[in-house]
């Protein structure tokens, strides 16, 4: 008998329907929730009447297809999806058959509701006495799913671009990614 030295390899993951471009994220840290609106640019690898997203614990506030995601004024349409919660999946039901090589976008508007016991997406970490309430993230593997609807796979990688906002008494935002400085010359 021949052990498996890992717990997935490369074979496991079939190919994708679809090529993930770049994300575009609004991240905006409320009360009790986190309020993330993204937009995927996506890519048919084939035909498509559906796009699968995978998406856990998360309320869905508005679902829309985006025909240029490239163009900040293409026309958005709200579309209609299924969520089935058992299996974590958000359905996306195309407005039309999508061809092969046919770009498009997906702009979903979620809420995630942080807990101090699963660490995994957006989770409360320890905070001082009197101190705002800390938030850390988690996203690997499988943790982007708990912080909004996304293709949460090893293979789906892309650029992506985050804007994060959160009450004014939080004086420092950390984040692992460039600062835009056009958009923060200060940092």
């Amino acid at each position: 008998m021949v052990t498996q030295k890992y717990k997935y390899k490369r074979e496991d993951f079939g190919p994708m329907k679809v090529k993930l471009n770049h994300l575009t994220l609004y991240i905006n840290f409320l009360n009790d929730f986190v309020e993330v609106t993204n937009l995927l640019d996506i890519t048919a690898i084939e035909i498509l009447e559906r796009v699968d997203l995978d998406a856990k614990q998360l309320e869905i506030l508005e679902v829309q297809w985006v025909e240029d995601p490239s163009d900040n004024h293409s026309s958005r349409r709200i579309i209609s999806y299924d969520y089935d919660r058992q299996k974590n999946r958000l359905t996306v039901h195309a407005p039309r058959s999508i061809q092969p090589g046919e770009r498009f976008g997906i702009r979903t508007v979620s809420r995630c509701f942080p807990s101090d016991n699963i660490l995994e997406g957006i989770y409360k970490d320890a905070t001082p006495p009197g101190a705002l309430q800390q938030y850390m993230s988690q996203c690997q593997q499988w943790g982007f799913q708990r912080i909004m609807p996304i293709f949460d796979d090893c293979r789906a990688k892309c650029t992506m671009c985050t804007t994060i906002e959160a009450d004014a008494r939080y004086t420092h935002l950390i984040s692992n990614g460039n600062i835009n400085r056009r958009l923060n010359p200060e940092g």
